[in-house]
Order: structure tokens, then sequence, then C-alpha cells
């Protein structure tokens, strides 16, 4: 009784595991696809926003980690980090 007990349950924990398994690249391109969304809200909003008052090193000559620093708009970043999204979302598909 208890070997059988024990199969079923190995059996039912195994169908479970696998379709959840299976829902994971569903919530994968649901999370993706929100992250989309955001980042076209986050557009809107930063249209009118002068990269001089976004957070920078203080000293960026003598800093030698900032050697590559510049100051870019914050749309451009979202526009990049957007196209980096919709990548992982076709490479996840194939």
């Amino acid at each position: 009784m208890e070997r059988t007990v024990l199969c079923l349950m190995v059996i039912f924990s195994g169908t479970v595991a696998h379709k959840s398994r299976l829902q994971g690249p569903d919530r994968f391109l649901i999370r993706m696809h929100q992250l989309i969304h955001i980042v076209d809200q986050l557009n809107n909003y930063v249209n009118y926003l002068d990269p001089e008052f976004l957070p920078a090193p203080e000293d960026v000559k003598t800093c030698p980690s900032c050697d590559s620093y510049e100051k870019k708009p914050p749309k451009e970043f979202l526009e990049r980090l957007k196209s980096l999204i919709q990548k992982m979302i076709h490479q996840h598909l194939f």
C-alpha cells in the first residue's frame, strides 16, 4: 500500500512539474512584454529630460573607470533597452 501511494505521488509530482515547466516560457514572454510596455511609458516621460540633470560622475576626466562615460539622452538608453528586450524575446521563441 505504501509503495503504491509513493509511486502515485512520484507520478503526480512529475506531471505537475512538467506542466509548470511548460508554463515557464509563457511567463517569461509575458514579463518581457510588460517590460517593453514600461519602457514605452518611460519614453513618454523622458522626452523633455535633459542629460545634464541626470546623476553623473563628478570628475569624468580623472576617473579611469569613467573613460567611456558620455552624457547621452535617456531616450537613447530606453531605445537600446527596448531593442535588447525584443532580441531576447525573439531568441527565446526560436
